[in-house]
This record gives structure tokens, C-alpha cells and sequence, in this order.
């Protein structure tokens, strides 16, 4: 939560809506917040893009998001020319979204600017990743390449709960993926799973029930309360 604060008003770094949203995306899977939409308070259900202008500090974000609105207005050549304009001055949002306007209907092309986009914008990677998956373009299932595009989120801290597990679910599969224990152990804590790579956590836990057993009945009692 903190991180998407700076992401949105620029402090130590650049205003970046994109890592902004990532932020409170991760801030959702680990219950800092019940929704994304909770941070900005009621987002009215008629103009939502209008009201994320207001969220968008870096102007060329602000330009990239009019842009989307011009095209969901039906003006789509004004809002692609606003798209790309903010593109060229690197918003991240711009430089996503002139990969496609929709995300929800990506064609061929639209993945290519995809692949080229993500040296600039690793959020890429894991909408690369969610394309590849199957879940929301069975037509585009490719498992090998999932994998590939969501391991390169986790190394850009984009990943997030739902690439977790399906990365662990793959690698569970037996399928070839390398994952050292120390993968292991950070995508099971981004899965939320409990940790299951350590006998030495079972052994301490041994020792713990030792030393209760030393311990007078009634200090325990006292513990307890």
C-alpha cells in the first residue's frame, strides 16, 4: 500500500499508474485491502476512466487514460493518436495500451507489442503469462510459455497470488521447470500456502513441545492467559 502511494505521487520515484495498480494488486492478494477499487474510495459506474484521470500524477498517464476514454466513447482515432502521443513519452499505461486498446480481445499483433513492450514495462510479462495460461484465451494455450512470461513477472515483482499458484500447479505437474527451494519457498508464500520445504521448522516445533512439558503446569496456564 505504501509502495503504490509513491508509485502514485511520484515520491522517490517516477508517478507511474501501472506500478501503482500492481501494487494494489499485491496489496489485494495479502489483505491489505479487501478490493483495489476500496483505495480510491466509490468509483462512479458510469465514468470510471474519467474518474482515474484525477489518480493518474504523470501527465503522460493522465493523456493515456483520456485516451482510453475517447476510444470507449467511440472517438477511436482521437483516443489512439492521445494513446500513442503518451507512449512516446514513456507512460507505461500508454505503451500497454497501444499494445491493444482492449486487453480482453488481444489479437496476434497485439502480443508481439506485448513481447517488444515488456523491456520497458514488465507488468507485461505477467499479462503474457495470463494470455499464454489458457484461462481467459483458450485458443493461445501454450503451458511452456505461460511458464516462461510468468517466472519473468516474478523477477519483476508482478507476479502476484494467481501466477503463484499456477506456477507451483505447473511445476507440481512435473513439468520442466527449473525452481530452486528458495522459488519454492517465495512462490509458496506468495500462493499464501504454508510453507512445506523445511523439516527443520516440524524439529523445532519438537523442541518447543519439550520444553512445555518442563515447564510447571500452572506458569503454563499463565502463559496461555
Amino acid at each position: 500500500m505504501k509502495l503504490a502511494d509513491c508509485y502514485r505521487d511520484g515520491i522517490g520515484v517516477k508517478p507511474d499508474f501501472v506500478n501503482m495498480m500492481n501494487m494494489l494488486t499485491l496489496a489485494e492478494d495479502f489483505g491489505a485491502i479487501n478490493r483495489v477499487e476500496d483505495y480510491f474510495g466509490e468509483l462512479p459506474a458510469d465514468n470510471e476512466l474519467e474518474f482515474l484521470t484525477k489518480w493518474a500524477k504523470d501527465e503522460a498517464d493522465r493523456d493515456a487514460v483520456l485516451g482510453a476514454l475517447a476510444v470507449e466513447r467511440g472517438d477511436t482515432l482521437q483516443g489512439i493518436q492521445m494513446i500513442q502521443t503518451a507512449a512516446e513519452q514513456e507512460s507505461s499505461l500508454a505503451i500497454l495500451l497501444s499494445c491493444s486498446t482492449n486487453l480482453n480481445t488481444i489479437a496476434k499483433p497485439g502480443i508481439t507489442k506485448l513481447i517488444e513492450a515488456s523491456e520497458k514495462v514488465p507488468y507485461a510479462y505477467k499479462i503474457l503469462g495470463n494470455i499464454y495460461s489458457g484461462e481467459d484465451f483458450p485458443g493461445l494455450k501454450d503451458e511452456h510459455l505461460a511458464a516462461y512470461y510468468y517466472q519473468k513477472a516474478d523477477q519483476h515483482i508482478c507476479l502476484g497470488k494467481e501466477g503463484a499458484r499456477w506456477l507451483l500447479n505447473y511445476y507440481r505437474n512435473g513439468e520442466d521447470i527449473h525452481l530452486s527451494d528458495k522459488d519454492l519457498e517465495r512462490l509458496q508464500v506468495l500462493a499464501n500456502e504454508e510453507y512445506q520445504g523445511s523439516e527443520d521448522a516440524s524439529e523445532q516445533l519438537e523442541d518447543v513441545d519439550e520444553v512445555i512439558e518442563i515447564l510447571d503446569e500452572d506458569y503454563v496456564e499463565e502463559i496461555e492467559e
